[in-house]
């Protein structure tokens, strides 16, 4: 079980003294000098219940351990702009960890353990964005909703990710085949991994379905008590760190910004910030038994956040296009789903037959069947920003790329004569070598399609 305050820790350097801004106001920089002129060279910061912060510092050297306070006088306690008054907080507890045997002089910021989310970080204010150019905009379903959370907000929240992450990573907590916001994980490692599983079956001589589940709105309708059932009892966490989380997903606010015009504010009820830190991990957390119907069922997958792909061998000789253990795990999926408070958009899953071609024109397999509905086999799909097609040639996806490579290159290069030589290489970083290098890897075994489509490609601008 995992129950431990929350709190910053760092180094007592120019670039650390914009965290005690952040945290002291003007005092930040007579602390700063204050903490140098004692020879203590890192600190621990933990927040209070409403921003406010009450020092006390341990020294501690072969020679004995010391207590100083700062200020130096008889104000305890300072507060970020805009929280509300309160007391001088008395310290309770030193944050274990530091060992006066191996450290000469450490120093070690300590407050009361904070229980609550500081009243400055509870209002998001939702900026709504094109999910893509060329979606209408005045259909309401075209926009997401970004949230702009407060600067401390996230400075918070990034102090608060990186100890659960820590602690679900040292407890192997985090489903294996999820690679979403996680480190040494991607977007790229996910489809190789995808990839060479579907090349791994056709040449076996068995042609792979590959399905595409897409869900809507799922960060938004992320039922708060379930996620907290899941922090209790899947993640660990009791006490002090879930009393927090309770506190950072109830009694939130929002209110729409467009422009000059703001709607009126409403209480959150359900879901997790996007934009945030911990949203995409809390998101991970409430997918975890997702995993677990899966594979109860015999069915490969792999998930991206809520991108989600199930694939499975299929046999020429079944007398149903659609297996039945395929069948049966897309309705467990769509049962826990539906008490779970997702949705899944059957109409925008989509399916691709995937193998050599001599087994896809052996096949019989044009259309199958998703939670009742039949869905044809499209000849091509975007996975995770890459198009697959049939035969996993890439073909398709490298005329794409070369296509719209050209574009962003002709139009910086209209712009090149009033450009600098660092200026358009930044162009040319920004709006193609991007694009080249996303998930390259998958173009391995693709290098003479590459090399037919952008042979006259041309990095260099004029006049570079």
């Amino acid at each position: 079980m995992l129950d431990v305050p929350l709190h910053f820790s760092g180094e007592v350097t120019d670039g650390f003294s914009g965290v005690l801004t952040i945290c002291f106001g003007l005092a930040a920089l007579r602390l700063r000098t204050w903490l140098l002129r004692h020879r203590l060279t890192r600190v621990k910061l933990m927040l209070t219940t409403a921003g406010c912060y009450h020092v006390e510092v341990l020294v501690a050297s072969t020679a004995g351990i010391k207590k100083l306070r700062w200020p130096p006088n008889e104000y305890w306690s300072y507060k970020t702009p805009g929280s509300p008054p309160q007391t001088s907080i008395h310290p309770q507890r030193i944050w274990p960890g530091v060992d006066p045997l191996r450290q000469s002089h450490t120093g070690v910021v300590v407050s009361e353990p904070s229980r609550r989310v500081p009243n400055t970080s509870s209002e998001l204010r939702h900026w709504p964005i094109l999910k893509k150019p060329t979606l209408d905009p005045e259909t309401l379903s075209s926009y997401r909703p970004i949230s702009n959370l407060p600067f401390l907000s996230k400075i918070i929240e990034k102090a608060v990710a990186a100890q659960i992450l820590e602690h679900i990573q040292s407890h192997n907590l985090f489903d294996k085949f999820q690679s979403g916001f996680r480190p040494a994980h991607s977007t790229e490692t996910a489809l190789v991994r995808v990839t060479n599983d579907l090349l791994m079956a056709a040449e076996q001589g068995f042609p792979s379905l590959l399905i595409l589940l897409d869900l809507t709105a799922a960060f938004d309708t992320i039922d708060h008590h379930i996620l907290l059932h899941r922090l209790q009892h899947q993640i660990g966490l009791t006490g002090l760190a879930l009393k927090w989380f309770q506190s950072y997903l109830t009694d939130r606010t929002e209110h729409v910004a467009l422009g000059n015009a703001r709607s009126n504010t409403h209480l959150i009820s359900c879901g997790v910030p996007q934009g945030s830190v911990l949203g995409p991990t809390l998101f991970n957390i409430y997918m975890l038994p997702l995993g677990q119907i899966i594979t109860k069922h015999g069915i490969s997958f792999h998930s991206y956040a809520d991108d989600t792909q199930l694939y499975i061998r299929m046999d020429n000789s079944s007398p149903t296009p659609t297996p039945i253990s395929l069948a049966l795990c897309l309705e467990e999926i769509k049962t826990w789903m539906t008490e779970n408070f997702l949705q899944l958009n059957t109409s925008k899953t989509e399916a691709i037959l995937i193998g050599t071609q001599h087994q896809i024109q052996s096949s019989e397999i044009s259309v199958i069947s998703i939670l009742g509905q039949h869905t044809k086999l499209s000849t091509s799909v975007t996975n995770l920003g890459i198009k697959f097609d049939p035969h996993l040639s890439f073909e398709a996806h490298i005329q794409h790329l070369c296509k719209i490579s050209f574009y962003h290159l002709r139009n910086i290069s209209k712009l090149r004569p009033f450009l600098s030589l660092a200026d358009a290489e930044k162009l040319v970083h920004a709006f193609i070598s991007s694009r080249l290098d996303y998930c390259n890897a998958l173009l391995i075994g693709s290098l003479v399609g590459v090399s037919k489509d952008c042979s006259t490609f041309k990095t260099v601008l004029p006049g570079s």
